[in-house]
């Protein structure tokens, strides 16, 4: 797998710009991104300023690592960020605006504790509640006004960001659970939060991580009625039907350039997140560097999540199965390789909650990633090799490396060893025989 230093274009207003300042490189028309206003190496005149303002150009689009250097004031955030930040406050201990332009990761101070704590569980879960029905309510206001509102949109990825601080494995674990409600918002809200987690991993800043769950949660407002009634069909769907549902792109980009408060950056994530790195994507086939870094990650967060997902046509593929895919289709070339990493490091190889069998015999439930070994996870013990409880007790497989994954067990052989091991408990001569029935 290759790396690649990600490129982000951010929105900035002619207005903050710094007379005299010198192009480090081009700037584009932040509302048609395919015309360029001036080339590197020029000089910002109040000539030029004053031509870009007769010309009705209100913003202008550069890649954010050049802002210092052609700014005026600080850029914190794309201006419609700021302007909801008036009116919008994050929760948590942490202000995330004042830290705009800082990669997430470098906020989260200590490492989480091995045990999930019962109070973080319960908030987290309350507020996946809260945030599904803020993402259905900004879509259902798509669906039926041409400009909408996305403060509740900030909103949610301002608190998805406090809890990735507070303990990212919970939150990955409650991203990638699959879901009561099948529903599509919930799809989106899902594949937002785990695509913020990759990203977070990946060293991305806090205005790029929220621009990424604002594109993923919006991703899908162009979906028409027919398209989604296609996605329920218990059936393949045809070529015709896929032509149906690959209008859906470039609806939801014409329908998010009426919403003036949607950062640039969050409609290039709706519009290339369902392109692929070898170029067999949609809507325009894009490849490689042609697609946006976020999108690739989107891309990445979308397809495990509706792997893992029960679909009409095919049961949800188990949490281990998804990624092994995943993994086959990124040496086909469909995905960025550091988007795959990205997943895999806030994941796991052997995803968060999946039960193993180590090379000894024990049992365990995966409930923390060590991010760069992520096939040496954190188990919270089950039962040892004679299937006696081990209540309590966690195993990191990072510092016991005599001890491996040796395989991921399927529900029906959990169930049973559960059994086994309480038999056990009450019969300890029964262990051996136990252990060759269940395993």
């Amino acid at each position: 797998m290759s790396d690649r230093t990600p490129t982000v274009i951010q929105a900035v207003s002619v207005s903050d710009l710094r007379p005299g300042a010198k192009l480090p490189a081009a700037i584009y028309d932040a509302r048609n991104p395919s015309v360029l206003l001036l080339g590197s190496g020029m000089r910002l005149s109040p000539e030029n300023l004053e031509r870009l303002q007769s010309r009705g150009v209100t913003q202008v689009a550069i890649e954010s690592r050049h802002l210092a250097e052609i700014c005026a004031k600080p850029q914190s955030t794309d201006p419609a960020t700021d302007e909801s930040a008036k009116s919008s406050k994050p929760d948590g201990p942490l202000d995330l605006r004042k830290y705009a332009n800082k990669p997430l990761k470098s906020l989260i101070k200590k490492p989480p504790r091995k045990a999930y704590s019962a109070k973080n569980v319960g908030e987290f879960q309350g507020n996946r509640t809260q945030h599904s029905s803020q993402v259905r309510q900004v879509v259902k206001s798509a669906s039926v006004t041409p400009s909408v509102s996305v403060t509740p949109l900030k909103s949610v990825t301002f608190d998805s960001m406090d809890m990735i601080i507070n303990d990212v494995d919970i939150f990955v674990k409650l991203a990638i659970e699959p879901p009561a409600d099948p529903s599509t918002n919930e799809h989106c809200l899902r594949t937002a939060q785990l695509a913020m987690a990759i990203a977070t991993t990946l060293d991305h800043t806090v205005d790029e991580i929220q621009q990424l769950g604002m594109g993923c949660m919006i991703s899908r407002v162009g979906m028409t009625q027919s398209g989604l009634q296609l996605v329920a069909e218990k059936r393949h769907l045809s070529s015709s039907d896929h032509v149906e549902i690959q209008k859906n792109p470039c609806r939801t980009f014409d329908l998010l350039q009426e919403t003036p408060d949607m950062p640039m950056v969050a409609r290039q994530v709706a519009y290339q997140m369902f392109e692929r790195w070898d170029g067999s994507g949609y809507p325009r086939a894009r490849a490689g560097s042609q697609i946006h870094p976020l999108a690739c990650v989107a891309a990445v967060a979308d397809v495990y999540v509706a792997l893992s997902s029960p679909r009409p046509h095919r049961p949800a593929f188990t949490p281990y199965r998804a990624i092994e895919q995943l993994i086959a289709d990124t040496r086909r070339g469909l995905f960025d390789p550091r988007a795959i990493r990205g997943l895999l490091q806030v994941v796991c190889l052997f995803p968060l909650g999946t039960y193993v069998e180590l090379n000894d015999g024990s049992i365990g439930c995966v409930v923390r990633n060590n991010s760069e070994a992520y096939d040496r996870p954190v188990l919270e013990l089950l039962c040892d090799p004679l299937l006696r409880p081990t209540s309590g007790q966690t195993l990191n497989l990072e510092e016991q490396t005599h001890l491996r994954v040796e395989r991921v067990l399927s529900q029906v052989e959990i169930a049973d060893i559960i059994q086994a091991s309480e038999v056990s408990a009450k019969t300890p001569s029964a262990m051996s025989a136990n252990r060759d029935v269940a395993v």
